[in-house]
């Protein structure tokens, strides 16, 4: 009988399905929207100005997504945009492995702190940048990408992990993973090309002070930065992390939304078992006694004896001396 013969493409997509399949959930959706909102806008059927932060529009006009898809908008190089989508892959899925261990709704709302955090920050130091210009005098639409502060944020976390491992910045020289987020913002100080000052530069800034005030709020310290200025022992502003977690309410919204499998995780508990051992003592049933209870146990079992103290049942005559009831013990 012939086999059936696969092709190559049949397994060449099953592996292509099984290597997404392994990227963790959150990541696999941010990753998923980069994706989606980039074919839109290249395609025109979504433009850019729908996407981007816009103060006005978000809050006056009610168009909340600007605040999340600003924070996904890739930029229009190959080379950049590819850089981004990897730094949002590698930090983000090791952030949700390792540093928040799949606890899924912790993740979810370290990302939503994050970006409320970085949009309330834009806000309050009023950045805006000129989307479109005619004639460059008159600015039509004001937004801004917000990607860099994103990623950003993802990078200082990722490094609080990393601090004491060598990694490779980029593919060109090893560095210690602490120093990973300044020479990133240095690189970003000297290559600022927004060509509106330092656009760029100041958002990628605000991603990483969001990051390091999440830090903060998680080890309910000032920081490293503030524990290195004040000689602090070391690991200060790293140690003890795990203290700012998803609260009551955000944990209600995410099983109402979908549902208490992205929260059971969040209460499990991991006991470790040891070898098991049966156990070889004695049992009562309630409400008996010794006695009953080692008769029983006789009778079901004619081999076990119980030890029982030795009776005199030669004769029932009492060997000791006798004493009237009611007289003294001289009489």
């Amino acid at each position: 009988m012939a086999q059936p013969q696969i092709s190559r493409s049949a397994t060449h997509n099953n592996g292509l399905m099984q290597m997404i399949a392994q990227i963790p959930p959150i990541t696999r959706a941010l990753l998923s929207g980069i994706v989606v909102l980039s074919v839109l806008c290249r395609i025109g059927i979504l433009p850019s100005r729908f996407l981007i932060f816009s103060s006005y529009h978000t809050f006056m006009k009610l168009q909340l997504w600007r605040m999340y898809t600003s924070c996904l908008l890739l930029p229009n190089q190959a080379m950049p945009a590819l850089i981004e989508m990897y730094n949002v892959y590698a930090r983000s899925s090791q952030l949700e492995l390792n540093h928040f261990q799949n606890r899924k709704v912790d993740y979810l709302f370290y990302l939503t702190f994050s970006i409320l955090t970085i949009v309330l920050s834009v806000m309050l130091l009023q950045i805006m940048d000129a989307f479109n210009l005619l004639g460059g005098l008159v600015q039509i639409q004001f937004g801004l990408v917000l990607t860099n502060a994103f990623v950003g944020c993802l990078t200082y976390t990722w490094s609080v992990d990393n601090r004491n491992t060598r990694v490779m910045f980029y593919g060109l020289f090893p560095i210690w993973g602490r120093y990973f987020p300044i020479i990133q913002l240095f690189i970003s100080f000297l290559f600022d090309d927004s060509g509106f000052g330092f656009t760029n530069f100041v958002i990628t800034l605000i991603g990483f002070s969001t990051g390091y005030f999440y830090s903060c709020l998680d080890t309910r310290s000032l920081g490293p930065i503030y524990g290195y200025l004040a000689s602090k022992p070391s690991g200060y502003g790293y140690v003890a992390a795990g203290q700012f977690r998803a609260p009551w309410w955000f944990v209600g919204l995410c099983d109402l939304a979908f549902g208490n499998s992205n929260t059971q995780d969040r209460y499990r508990v991991n006991v470790p078992f040891g070898k098991q051992r049966e156990y070889h003592g004695k049992g009562q049933r309630l409400g008996t006694t010794r006695a009953q209870t080692a008769e029983r146990i006789q009778i079901e079992n004619p081999r076990t004896r119980i030890a029982e103290p030795e009776r005199n049942t030669t004769s029932g005559f009492f060997p000791g001396k006798g004493q009237r009831v009611g007289s003294k013990k001289n009489e």
